[in-house]
């Protein structure tokens, strides 16, 4: 026992394993579920585009990144939130609880949800302003920077900029996984096992589009995450990783091997829910 905790503690204190020197558009950051690993089961990786590994982190369960490309880990076990910079050094650390919900904004600022409370902090992570908000399962801040898409009882919005609670979501679209698009727009999944639906909702809570990804039998989805080019989506499973192909509906690479539970892309590109919508026959998402 000694044994596992010093070596936990010595890989903790490194800033980074095997990391490059920056990060560039189109990388990806997941934290994920490595079974085999000893010790440590949950990693930070962030992979280039060609899906090299550029950079590995321990104990991690959610990420983040801002517009100037700092990501943001949080890191249930050791009960703290820390902020990586561009060159992916660690830059500054904040205390949390488990089991707390995360997104940025592009300016830096930092949201968090631990239930009962949503509380906004400055880049430094120094508080700005908390309320209560009850039964959020899941959040994320869409492209106006302004508009909390949220998860409780049916799909939610929030306005943070004037810090009030705006018209509710779609309730008959179940849901528990969510990624904000621009112009007030969400795509959601519901996560159920094998359950591959993405649903895209516009701003005025209406359904644009339905795609049926073709998921293993016992994958959950459990993140969404636009690519740098706007028309891909990265979907994060308890079975793998997939990348989506929006326009044709194509999954167009399968990484079986990462287990995903949160991801974050270097350059997101949100579209709009009009990019998306569908014009023609829908199909179902097929393996290339």
């Amino acid at each position: 026992m000694k044994l596992a905790a010093a070596v936990f503690a010595a890989l903790v204190a490194l800033p980074a394993i095997g990391a490059e020197a920056r990060v560039e558009p189109g990388d990806l950051a997941v934290a994920r579920v490595i079974p085999t690993a000893p010790f440590i089961k949950k990693w930070l990786t962030v992979y280039a585009k060609d899906g090299r590994e550029k950079f590995s982190f321990p104990d991690a369960d959610a990420v983040a990144i801002d517009g100037k490309s700092n990501l943001f880990v949080l890191q249930f076990d050791e009960r703290r939130l820390t902020e990586l910079d561009r060159s992916l050094a660690v830059d500054n650390q904040k205390s949390i609880e488990p089991n707390t919900l995360l997104s940025v904004r592009q300016s830096g600022d930092v949201l968090l949800y631990t239930s009962p409370n949503f509380r906004m902090y400055f880049p430094n992570l120094l508080p700005i302003v908390s309320s209560p908000l009850p039964g959020v399962q899941a959040m994320d801040l869409a492209g106006d920077e302004c508009t909390l898409v949220y998860i409780a009882a049916g799909v939610r919005r929030w306005d943070i900029c004037n810090w009030e609670e705006l018209e509710a979501g779609n309730a008959l679209v179940p849901a528990t996984v969510i990624r904000a698009m621009r112009g007030g727009g969400y795509v959601s999944s519901w996560g159920a096992a094998g359950d591959g639906t993405l649903t895209f909702v516009d701003g005025q809570r209406q359904i644009v589009r339905v795609i049926d990804v073709d998921l293993p039998p016992l994958a959950h989805v459990q993140a969404l995450a636009f690519d740098a080019d706007p028309d891909f989506l990265w979907v994060g499973t308890s079975e793998g990783l997939f990348k989506v192909q929006i326009s044709t509906e194509n999954i167009v690479e399968s990484r079986p091997e990462i287990l995903a539970g949160s991801i974050a892309v270097y350059g997101e590109a949100r579209p709009f829910p009009q990019d998306v919508a569908l014009r023609g026959r829908r199909h179902s998402v097929r393996h290339r």
